[in-house]
């Protein structure tokens, strides 16, 4: 969500991965990316394809990239690392 400032609103809940499909696969704070991969590996019998998007979810539940999501971490407090025009979030910015 944005507010009437142009600044996002939501809060990062955990890490996702959206499929070329557009299916979101998600796990909450404090698992990471590495364990979102390694649990879909198994449950998929195969890796997780490279073409993957790698992001986040928010409190609304909305799949968001890596750019968008340090922005929303950076004005919601939860990051340290202030975001710059191509700096993305990785979850230890977070937890």
């Amino acid at each position: 969500m944005i507010d009437e400032h142009g600044r996002f609103t939501d809060t990062i809940e955990g890490v996702a991965i959206k499929s070329t499909s557009g299916f979101v696969y998600t796990m909450g704070k404090p698992l990471r990316h590495s364990d979102l991969i390694r649990s879909l590996s198994q449950a998929l019998g195969h890796a997780v394809p490279g073409d993957w998007e790698q992001g986040f979810y928010t409190q609304n539940n909305h799949f968001v990239n890596r750019w968008k999501a340090h922005r929303i971490a950076w004005n919601s407090g939860k990051c340290k690392r202030q975001p710059t025009e191509s700096s993305e979030l990785f979850s230890e910015d977070v937890w």
